[in-house]
């Protein structure tokens, strides 16, 4: 058995019935019984405190939980994926209430905060303000991802979208845009309004944190920097 992280486990009587119930469920699939099926969820949260641990933890330390298999190991490392399949699902589905800018962010946070790597991602909008696609682009290294803004215009006007909101971590946990950051934000911007769509907002998240390059005024001044320079004739700015 694993040996338990007494620092990190939670109190497993403050987990909620609910969350146990979700990953009993799941384990159950393929007609196991679900009473030795709790007895494996037990186990579970007893050595590693929360739902968010035993996702993470490896699999050489969940098949050492009595119960464990091969297949059982794969249902609990696939959970990061349904979720954000649903998610995603979600805020796009015609029918959904949840397709506001600020529920993108938070899908944004949830997706990107625990990578190890650096993931780009960008979120379409059109005219309505409806989000009609979510796309991870670009895929990087610990600590960079090489990013093609043409890219990102040829999926929002495959979309038939206005407006984007794009999207990185920092997996160092620093969320402060690097001078290449800005280049590539403003460079995006400017084509962005060569082609009538908006750019709202490019978001960091780091961990817990985020920098908004709209809140802290960059989109702005991509804006005035474009006007004076003169580098695109008419139309509006975004």
């Amino acid at each position: 058995m694993p040996k338990k992280d007494m620092g990190n486990a939670k109190n497993t009587k403050n987990i909620s019935v609910s969350e146990k119930n979700i990953l009993v469920l799941l384990l159950s699939c393929g007609g196991s019984h679900q009473s030795d099926i709790s007895s494996l969820v037990d186990s579970l949260y007893e050595n590693f405190g929360d739902l968010y641990r035993i996702v993470n933890t490896s699999e050489e330390q969940l098949v050492l939980i009595k119960g464990m298999s091969e297949k059982r190991i794969k249902i609990i490392k696939s959970v990061p994926i349904i979720l954000e399949t649903y998610l995603r699902s979600r805020i796009i589905s015609k029918d959904s209430k949840i397709n506001t800018y600020k529920d993108v962010v938070k899908y944004f946070t949830l997706i990107l905060r625990n990578l190890k790597f650096e993931m780009f991602s960008c979120a379409v909008f059109d005219i309505r303000k409806h989000v009609v696609s979510l796309e991870n682009v670009f895929r990087g290294s610990i600590s960079s991802a090489t990013v093609y803004p043409r890219e990102i215009i040829e999926i929002a006007l495959d979309s038939g979208g206005s407006h984007i909101v794009i999207a990185h971590n920092h997996p160092s946990g620093i969320a402060k845009p690097s001078d290449n950051d800005v280049i590539l934000t403003e460079a995006l911007y400017n084509i962005c309004c060569s082609v009538e769509i908006t750019l709202i907002d490019h978001i960091i998240i780091a961990k817990g944190k985020k920098y908004s390059f709209k809140k802290e005024g960059m989109i702005d001044f991509f804006k005035e920097n474009l006007s004076k320079n003169k580098k695109y004739e008419g139309g509006t700015y975004a």
